[in-house]
């Protein structure tokens, strides 16, 4: 907006004085709290979901270092009621450390 090649805080100050000088500085609208907080939830509940997606690729990543996956086909999702159910028995095969991890 000012024109300047090579940016410096110098030039960016001397700039944004004239803009106010003249009045052309342009105005920022700054929302208030009640719609912060509002624009905080879609943002929370993304983060809360990417953290649920990297816990469950952990634990497939911890089943597929020791080739393990549910014997019963109807087990097509390890996160269903049943594939739940499996990964709380814990499977049989895997170390003491590995279980308590999925655990």
């Amino acid at each position: 907006m000012m024109g300047y090649v090579g940016k410096t805080d110098d030039q960016d100050g001397a700039g944004l004085a004239t803009l106010l000088r003249s009045g052309t500085l342009p105005v920022v609208w700054v929302p208030p709290g009640s719609v912060r907080d509002e624009q905080k939830l879609p943002r929370t509940r993304i983060a809360l979901s990417g953290m649920r997606t990297a816990f469950k690729n952990r634990i497939h990543a911890t089943l597929a270092k020791y080739a393990l996956s549910p014997k019963d086909k109807e087990i097509n999702d390890l996160f269903s009621k049943k594939g739940r159910i499996w990964l709380e028995g814990g499977p049989k095969s895997l170390p003491p450390q590995a279980i308590r991890s999925l655990a």
